[in-house]
């Protein structure tokens, strides 16, 4: 893994571009393919690849690239910007695309890591945009000339899942350079739909995918004319032998095509499928930094579909600023009728009816009354005769 620098040649005052590599350990593989990548540049030279002017090592033993300075962006930043793009829009970079991996496969060399990642553009007013080719780091060479190259290990999958062809995803050790093509086709395809042709969730699924499944129709996502579809599709075979012979083939079928799919322009949404945005596998770092590890970039929304967002938010806005408006009317409309109706007075309390409680008369019992107290005896005076005595007593 390594990262880009831009600088300035303390001498000669020129911009370039120094890449570090980050991951360092002596002789190791990683090395090497640092040391790989500056050969087989500087084997091919064509304008359409960028340049490589020298190598070096950090005090640390770091090694490094002296690199042409590019100031443009990835094709990967120009897809989320402005996908779908039309055939006029897109054949100038597939074209400088095509001529650079030509020019490769010419020399034996086979590109293997081909993704919008490593492809720079450096737009210009009036003019074709230049495209340059980058990170040749786990190319592969074609020749007999192998004994200074790194030799991949047999069954080993090496590039990036989103973009490698299906004999890569299955570790063939017997690719060539028909490889690229296919990632080539998988670059156009995102380039007029504005997606993948495989959204997986893992890099295990994109594999599987490219092995066993074919991917959606462009017509069917952006109205793609069915002659260019055609030719991105032939470049999406399964199997090498059924995609075009060469990257200088498929490019001149492209450049045939009638003047009205030339001028064609991509209809998102087309048949119901929405559209949406690729996922963006661009590292990000400081400014001025680039490495190629894999990290999933939230996409942004494209530039001419902001009106359409913006006038949704603009009704949902209105809608409910409407709706705050009529819930204070309505509070208001409570406080009023509540002050215009009348206070009740309390009602007064009614007389309240003592009901009247008839005496029963006793139960019979069935006991008799207890038998009355006997009469008290009362003072007997009985009368008897005087006698001389009580008279005498009595005077």
């Amino acid at each position: 893994m390594g990262v880009v620098y831009s600088a300035i040649h303390p001498v000669l005052e020129r911009n370039v571009a120094i890449k570090v590599l980050t991951e360092y350990e002596s002789g190791s593989r990683a090395v090497q393919r640092f040391i790989q990548e500056a050969r087989l540049v500087n084997r091919i030279e064509h304008p359409n690849i960028v340049r490589i002017f020298g190598y070096g090592e950090l005090p640390e033993g770091r090694p490094y690239l002296v690199m042409e300075h590019l100031a443009g962006r990835t094709l990967n930043a120009l897809i989320r910007e402005r996908a779908p793009l039309s055939l006029d829009e897109a054949f100038p970079i597939l074209e400088a695309i095509g001529a650079g991996l030509q020019a490769a496969h010419e020399h034996g060399i086979v590109h293997r890591d081909l993704k919008p990642q490593n492809v720079m553009v450096l737009e210009q007013l009036g003019s074709a945009p230049v495209v340059k080719l980058l990170d040749f780091g786990i190319a592969k060479l074609l020749t007999p000339q192998t004994s200074s190259l790194v030799a991949t290990r047999t069954g080993t999958t090496i590039g990036s899942p989103s973009y490698m062809s299906p004999e890569q995803c299955a570790g063939r050790e017997d690719i060539d350079l028909r490889t690229d093509l296919y990632s080539l086709g998988v670059i156009a395809y995102e380039m007029f739909t504005g997606r993948l042709p495989f959204r997986a969730p893992s890099h295990v699924e994109a594999r599987s995918m490219h092995l066993h499944e074919a991917p959606t129709p462009p017509s069917l996502v952006t109205g793609v004319p069915a002659p260019l579809e055609r030719i991105i599709l032939r470049a999406l075979q399964k199997r090498p032998e059924d995609r075009h012979s060469s990257i200088a083939a498929w490019l001149a079928e492209l450049a045939q095509l009638p003047v009205e799919v030339r001028h064609w322009r991509p209809v998102p949404a087309a048949h119901g499928e929405s559209f949406e945005p690729p996922v963006d596998t661009l590292a990000l770092g400081k400014p001025g930094e680039l490495s190629r590890a894999d990290v999933a970039i939230t996409p942004q929304p494209k530039p001419q579909m902001r009106d359409s967002r913006l006038s949704r938010r603009a009704a949902f806005g209105l809608g409910m600023l409407a709706g705050a408006v009529a819930m204070l009317a309505i509070g208001i409309l409570l406080m009023r009728w509540h002050r215009v109706q009348p206070v009740a007075e309390p009602a007064r309390p009614s007389a309240v009816t003592v009901p009247t409680i008839k005496a029963e008369a006793p139960a019979t019992s069935a006991v008799e009354p207890p038998a009355p107290a006997p009469a008290k005896p009362s003072k007997t005076h009985h009368k008897r005769r005087l006698t001389p005595d009580d008279i005498n007593r009595d005077l």
